[in-house]
């Protein structure tokens, strides 16, 4: 036998680059495999809290704030809802990870993805580049012994930014969620085309006052179809000047935004008529004004969450009216009742004693004469003991206020006057917040979005002016904002202001309407088609294709 013969033949190399038709036949297999989605998951990435739920069963979306917060001196991180777990607020450094309406910290961001998908018991894919750089090694569900409902190979994921969001971020997001959360569809949508609702028209003019700053987003059909203009004011902004006035002029509170937050919620309105109220400010001193209140800060201790109490001047003026309007309606009461009323008694005591007497005819005349007088003795004792009853509630009652009030005179307060509505006025005059004289008011905002498109919408998009998001809350905004662009709308189109019901859900409302009555292929992008993108070197194409498919609600 030769040599050749026993040695073993060389193995050949193979090829690095798979043929055309391996690659087909590849990329078909995958096709095959790749499940249709059987639950979506709608989340809605807000500037300051996150909306999510999954189709078909949240009607309305859960929300937690979209920061992460790091306790000083301390390792731990706290991740969206946890932050509440820790009081005061002012003890953890925050982190958000949208600035000015876009994500800026994606890392940041993953983190607040994750904890939703905790929340909602989704499983977290353990062995991606995320979960090493992150340290996931095991999701909480797990660790607490609550096997996951769903799994992302078996879901798709609809992300809601804002418009004129970055390409290079839309194609960032798009990869975390397939590579590191391992979804099976993909689909991006505008928060503020579907903050529009279906009108005779089909044409609406979304402001969408949110936390990071206006825009206003002129839709037909829920389609994006003129110029978006935008107004950099936003509930964070008023936030930051509530900060800034108060530190000034009374208490350091530069790093409590939560707690100012909840003044701003619960204090500031728009004023109609703004030198009117300015005018009552310089005539009458401070804790007499109308508008005058005291934030009671909360010690941590008693109370958890500060609240709104009256002057002690406008309190006792109250307090007057009330006991006014009080001994009124009694006086009139007891002129009513007091003839009936004195009526019933001695017809009561007088049945009560027949009825005593009659039953005693048997027993002994002394007996029954003793039990006449205990009887008579008793009712005399029981009307003096209610006297008696009355007075010393009343006392332990007054006793109770003088100590209620002490309590109450020892709290730290925050005195609040014209912050009240001067602070939401930079709506409407930006200059007074420091910003270019030049900058536009809100209303001059929403006339030059309207009068740059098409003049065939004009006149549907007067008549169809919808305000959604959070800093729309504010009271008399309505009221104000109509006065405003009354004076420059046309004459001859009708002005229509509708504010939403649920301003801070609204979008994720209606966008969850529309994708249950959508084909997920129309709005979604599979995963054969983004790792097809990237066999080619065309994964920043993806954006691109999803264009395509959304005509026009996605910019």
């Amino acid at each position: 036998m030769s040599s050749d013969a026993g040695s073993k033949p060389k193995k050949r190399k193979r090829s690095t680059t798979p043929t055309t038709k391996e690659s087909t036949k590849k990329k078909s297999i995958k096709s095959a495999s790749t499940p249709v989605p059987t639950n979506v998951l709608l989340i809605d990435n807000g500037g300051d809290t996150l909306k999510y739920g999954i189709l078909g069963l949240h009607k309305n979306p859960e929300s937690m704030p979209n920061i992460t917060a790091r306790l000083r001196h301390q390792l731990t991180v706290l991740v969206g809802d946890e932050i509440h777990s820790v009081q005061p607020t002012q003890l953890v450094n925050t982190t958000r990870s949208l600035e000015r309406g876009c994500i800026t910290n994606l890392g940041n961001q993953v983190q607040v993805w994750k904890r939703v998908l905790e929340k909602l018991r989704i499983q977290v894919p353990v062995r991606t580049e995320a979960a090493e750089a992150f340290g996931w090694k095991l999701s909480r569900q797990t660790a607490n012994k609550k096997a996951p409902l769903y799994f992302p190979q078996q879901m798709a994921v609809v992300i809601m930014v804002c418009p004129l969001c970055p390409r290079s971020i839309m194609e960032q997001v798009i990869s975390i969620w397939f590579n590191d959360f391992g979804f099976s569809h993909v689909g991006l949508l505008t928060t503020s085309a579907f903050g529009a609702v279906p009108t005779s028209t089909e044409c609406c003019c979304v402001v969408d006052m949110g936390w990071s700053a206006t825009q206003v987003v002129p839709t037909y059909q829920q389609k994006i179809i003129g110029p978006i203009r935008r107004q950099p004011l936003g509930s964070r902004h008023l936030v930051g000047l509530w900060k800034y006035y108060c530190s000034y002029r009374q208490w350091n509170l530069m790093d409590a935004e939560f707690l100012m937050k909840d003044v701003h919620r619960l204090l500031a309105y728009v004023a109609l008529d703004l030198r009117g109220e300015l005018d009552t400010a310089q005539r009458t001193i401070l804790g007499k004004r109308p508008f005058d209140r005291e934030f009671v800060l909360p010690d941590y201790q008693t109370i958890a969450r500060g609240f709104v109490r009256l002057t002690p001047w406008l309190k006792r003026i109250e307090e007057e009216k009330q006991q006014q309007k009080k001994e009124e309606k009694q006086r009139k009461k007891d002129a009513e009742d007091v003839v009936s009323d004195d009526a019933d008694i001695r017809r009561t005591k007088k049945e009560s004693l027949d009825e005593d007497r009659g039953e005693g005819v048997d027993k002994d005349d002394n007996t029954t004469d003793i039990d006449a007088e205990k009887s008579d003795e008793d009712v005399d004792s029981e009307d003096e003991t209610d006297d008696q009853r009355r007075k010393r509630l009343l006392k332990l009652k007054a006793e109770e206020e003088r100590r209620q009030r002490e309590i109450e005179a020892e709290r730290q307060t925050l005195m609040v006057s014209v912050e009240r509505f001067t602070i939401p006025e930079v709506i409407f005059q930006p200059s007074d917040a420091g910003l270019e004289k030049k900058m536009a008011s809100l209303p001059r905002v929403i006339v030059s979005a309207i009068e740059l498109c098409p003049s065939i919408y004009q006149s549907a998009l007067y008549e169809t002016i919808r305000i959604v998001g959070g800093a729309c809350l504010l009271p008399n905004l309505k009221e104000r904002l109509y006065r405003e662009l009354r004076q420059l709308a046309p004459t001859n189109c009708d002005l229509k202001l509708d504010f939403a019901s649920d301003p801070v859900n609204d979008a994720w409302i209606n966008a969850q309407s529309w994708l249950e009555e959508t084909s997920f292929d129309q709005w979604s992008l599979s995963r054969d088609d983004f790792e097809g993108l990237l066999v080619s070197n065309r994964s920043n194409k993806a954006c691109h294709k999803l264009l395509e498919r959304e005509h026009g609600r996605i910019i």
